[in-house]
Order: structure tokens, then C-alpha cells, then sequence
């Protein structure tokens, strides 16, 4: 299992990225994406956090469409809007 949802990305400094999760009031760490020069430019490492922090969200979106499809229901707007939303959350920057 992972932790729960929702999680979401703040901006530490110009070279890292942190990803948490609420726990009530609280903020729960859960990883840091830190910007490598050798790896890349700023918009590489602001989209793999983006990408980490909608880990959940399409995870949970593709078992809800999977599971909608083996019972034959695949038009189900509920399926698409949430791998709509999740997809958003990925690629936000």
C-alpha cells in the first residue's frame, strides 16, 4: 500500500520540491525531488514531482476504469473525470 491521499507538492527553494500528505491538521513528509543539474533543467524536476505527487490519484483512477470494465460498465463518466483530474495533476507544474 502507499500512503494516503491526497497528496501535494510545496516548493522548498529553486532546487527541491517537497511532496506530503495531510494527517489531519498535520503534515506528513513524504519524499523530496531535488533538481540535479547533470539531470536536467528546472522544468525536468518541477514535472517529476508533479508526476509523484499524482501517483495516487491515476493509480486509484485506472483501478476504478479496470474494475468498471470487467463489469461492462466502461462508460462511466465517474472513471473518466477522475482519470481527467488525475492526469491534470500530473502534468501541472
Amino acid at each position: 500500500m502507499y500512503t494516503q491521499l491526497p497528496w501535494f507538492k510545496m516548493e522548498m527553494d529553486n532546487s527541491r520540491i517537497a511532496i506530503y500528505h495531510h494527517i489531519g491538521n498535520e503534515l506528513e513528509y513524504i519524499c523530496r525531488i531535488t533538481r540535479n543539474d547533470l539531470l536536467g533543467n528546472e522544468q525536468d524536476y518541477k514535472a517529476n514531482a508533479a508526476l509523484i505527487c499524482a501517483a495516487p490519484d491515476l493509480l486509484e483512477a485506472c483501478k476504478e476504469f479496470v474494475k468498471k470494465v470487467e463489469c461492462g460498465e466502461a462508460k462511466s463518466t465517474k472513471s473518466y473525470n477522475q482519470m481527467k483530474k488525475a492526469i491534470l495533476k500530473a502534468e501541472t507544474i
